[in-house]
């Protein structure tokens, strides 16, 4: 079985209260959606079906073929696990973007006091 919301996005929405994992925690399943470049982004090692996240957290993939042996086309050395969980199906959270924002803040400040001080 595989759904994509491409494809069918009234059956999708039934997965909806199904939440991804966070991205800084102890990593994501990662498995690949067959002929698509979506990947699952439950917790590692979690049961049932396979389900993909997109913008906002919402549902945007749902399959139940194991395709965990198969992620990456090889399995990557472990010192890049890590790296490529965060990577891999990472979808923007509310937090990730008020971040983001903050940043972009500090770094107009930075640069007008910059310019006022050394004109």
């Amino acid at each position: 079985m595989r759904i994509t919301v491409e494809q069918d996005r009234e059956t999708i929405k039934r997965y909806g209260h199904i939440r991804p994992a966070p991205v800084w925690g102890g990593g994501r399943c990662g498995a690949r959606c067959p002929g698509t470049s979506r990947a699952c982004t439950l917790e590692r090692s979690h049961r049932g079906l396979h389900v993909a996240h997109g913008m906002f957290a919402e549902v945007v993939a749902v399959w139940d073929t194991d395709t965990e042996a198969r992620r990456w086309g090889q399995d990557p050395p472990s010192r890049f696990r890590p790296f490529r969980s965060r990577m891999d199906g990472a979808s923007a959270s509310l937090g990730d973007v008020a971040l983001l924002i903050m940043l972009l803040g500090f770094l107009a400040f930075a640069v007008d006091w910059f310019l006022r001080i050394f004109p």
